[in-house]
Order: structure tokens, then sequence, then C-alpha cells
């Protein structure tokens, strides 16, 4: 399929430059209308205020020109927490001699518009369509049924586990919030590049090759966007690649590997460890991915050498303290075996999600779009995968 063109004409122009314009206050109103009139520009943005202020801490100490990574709540003199956004923070907030908090509200405002503005020109490029760069804005607003469920703005799920809508979890502007921004846009450029049928161009090769840096780079940033991200990513990859290239034998065997990892996934982690078991659920999907592989071999092979090159800093230093048996890191571990998802309030909780992607396929019955039909069943399926990392 091959992207489509915008329709010509003023009109068409104006409300596209209407729906960008629209997008940006949308972004405006759910990240600076909650807060406004409270010193929203130098006020700190104190929810989950531990985690934020441990956080902020790390980019103050920047600011005042200490770049060792290190921050009070951990009181270990190290901090393996990925931390390269709170290091931009504080060299911002160092150069510009403007508060933490400022540079930290204004730099995120900008990361999410920035990326509300880039996947609406996606949007725009796919649909043709004048209204189309509003969508991901309006995406934002998607909640989780949380007073029904929770009597409270976010849905509860079991011990300290919290499940809540894109407005609040990109309220904090924290490295998660910037993370999962920039994990979306990565899979809107292969997306992108896919719908066009990875036909030979030097901007689709550029637009993968930025994807690919970005998915690396997240390891940097915030943990478990760059593990969702990287894990959505293949999930997409894969399903295109048997729907291009169908095989049931290929088809069989691919699911039958992952099933494998999830069944016997805690058993694996206890001999090689988390991350490497990570690894080998992605590995379970090669069998889908080699004929797009061996199709485009170079490409895939510098795509996956960027990956893992942009990833290797945070990366290696948290196998390393792993290794060393690092106070925080063993606390974060056993800290997180006890998540959990109550699997009856999160599926009412993503009805409304699902009736959007609900919506997506029904505008796309009859079309022969590929692209978009193997990320409509990526995003569930990969969404199950990593909901359920306690069994793996």
């Amino acid at each position: 399929m091959r992207t489509a063109e915008p329709l010509p004409g003023t009109r068409h122009r104006v409300l596209r430059g209407l729906s960008y314009a629209l997008a940006q206050v949308v972004v405006l109103l759910v990240l600076v209308e909650p807060i406004r009139g409270l010193g929203w520009a130098t006020g700190f943005r104190d929810y989950f205020s531990n985690d934020q202020l441990s956080y902020a801490a790390i980019a103050s100490n920047v600011a005042q020109g200490d770049l060792q990574l290190v921050e009070p709540l951990s009181q270990t003199g190290t901090s393996f927490y990925p931390s390269a956004w709170y290091l931009i923070v504080g060299l911002v907030a160092r150069v510009t001699s403007v508060a933490v908090p400022v540079a930290w509200t204004v730099l995120g405002l900008c990361a999410v518009g920035g990326a509300i503005a880039l996947l609406g020109w996606v949007a725009s490029r796919l649909s043709g369509l004048a209204f189309a760069p509003v969508l991901p804005a309006l995406a934002l607003l998607t909640g989780t049924w949380s007073t029904l469920i929770s009597g409270d703005w976010l849905t509860h799920m079991s011990t300290h586990a919290t499940l809540r809508g894109p407005y609040g979890t990109l309220f904090t502007l924290n490295g998660e919030a910037i993370a999962l921004m920039l994990g979306t846009c990565a899979i809107a450029l292969i997306l992108l590049r896919a719908a066009d049928g990875l036909r030979s161009s030097r901007g689709g090769s550029a637009a993968l090759l930025v994807a690919a840096a970005v998915i690396g780079s997240l390891a940097n940033v915030h943990t478990y966007a760059f593990f969702t991200t990287l894990s959505l990513a293949a999930a997409f990859v894969a399903i295109w690649s048997l729907l291009t290239y169908r095989s049931r034998t290929r088809t069989a065997v691919t699911l039958a590997l992952v099933a494998l990892v999830l069944v016997l996934g805690l058993r694996i982690a206890g001999v090689v460890g988390p991350l490497p078991t990570l690894a080998i659920m992605l590995a379970a999907l090669l069998p889908a991915m080699w004929p797009l592989v061996r199709a485009h071999l170079r490409m895939a092979a510098l795509l996956a050498a960027v990956v893992v090159v942009m990833s290797a800093f945070q990366v290696v230093r948290t196998v390393l303290g792993l290794a060393g048996g690092n106070e925080f890191l063993v606390f974060r571990e056993t800290d997180s075996s006890n998540l959990s998802v109550e699997w009856d309030r999160a599926l009412l909780a993503i009805v409304p999600i699902t009736v959007i992607a609900l919506a997506a396929a029904w505008l796309l019955r009859g079309r022969r779009d590929t692209a978009c039909t193997a990320l409509l069943l990526a995003l569930p399926l990969g969404g199950v995968v990593m909901a359920s990392n306690d069994v793996w």
C-alpha cells in the first residue's frame, strides 16, 4: 500500500493546518489546564512525589555541575536508573540558568507536543484526511472507566499497580512520559515505512534508522518503555511478515515458540536472568520475521546493530550492576515481583481503547492494508505478553 497523498485544494490545507493547531491545544489542556493558576510553569509536578523528587534530584545535580549518576533515595552512592532525560533537563537548566521545574515543564511540553505533531503527520500521510492530525491528540483523552471501577481517577490493579489513561501517565512529564511518546513515534515511523512496502528510498531508510535509534535510546530513558516498545516493534514486524509472506508452518512454529517461552519463562530466567529471557522471547519471533529479514538482510542487520549500540550503555551497566549484587537493583527486582494484573478489571478498563481499535479495524475492512492490520493485531498480542511478564 502506498501512503495516501493529501487531497488538493486550499480548503483541505486550511483544515489540515487547523487540525495540527487543535492537536496542540488538546496537549496543553491535558498537561497544563489541571494546574492552571497553580504555578504550572515554575511549580513542581509532584504526583507520586517520592518518585518525581528522586528524578528531579538527578536533574538538580546536573544543573549544579555534578554529572555523577546518583540520587538520594537509593542511598547506595550510585543510581542505575535510566537518567538520560534528567541529564538533558539538568543541562538545559544549567545552560539557561532557569530553575529545574521550568526546564522540566517546558522541555516536557515541547517533547509531547512535537511527538503529537509527528504522529499527526503520519496519520495524515496514511489517510489523506484533513482532520487526521488531531486524532493522536484526542487519543490522549482516552480513559479507563476508573470512576466506575475504582471510584478514583485511576484504576487500582492490586498492590501498588495502577492503570491510568494517557493523560494521567503523561501529566508528570517525567522520563516515562517522554519515553512512551518517543516509542510511539518510532512505531509510527516503522508503520509509515511498512505501508510503503519497504520500497528502496533514502527517506524510507532514514526513517527506519531513526526509529531503530530511538528504540535503542529508550533503554537510557525508561526501562519499561524500552521493553514495551522493543517488544511491540518486534511483534508488529513479525505479524507484518506473516501477512506478507504467508506460511502456516512458520505461523505455527512461531506461536509454539512464544507459548513455550511463556510457559518456561520463569525457569529460563532463573538460569540466565531476566534480560536474556526477554531476548529469548524476541528470538521466538524470528521464524515469522525470517522471509522479511532475508529479503532485506543488510538493512535488518544495520537496524539491529543500531538498536544494540544505542541501548548498550544502560543495558551493560545494568547487567554489571545485577552481577555485582547492587542493593537498589535487587530491591527493584523484588519490589516488582508482586505486581499483577487483575484481568477482569483490566478487560473492563480497556473497553474505551478497544472501541477505538475496533473502529479502526472496521475502517480497514475490504482494504489490503497489511501494515495497519499487522499493527492492530500486534497491539493486543504484544500488550498481553508484556502484561503477563510475571509468568515468564
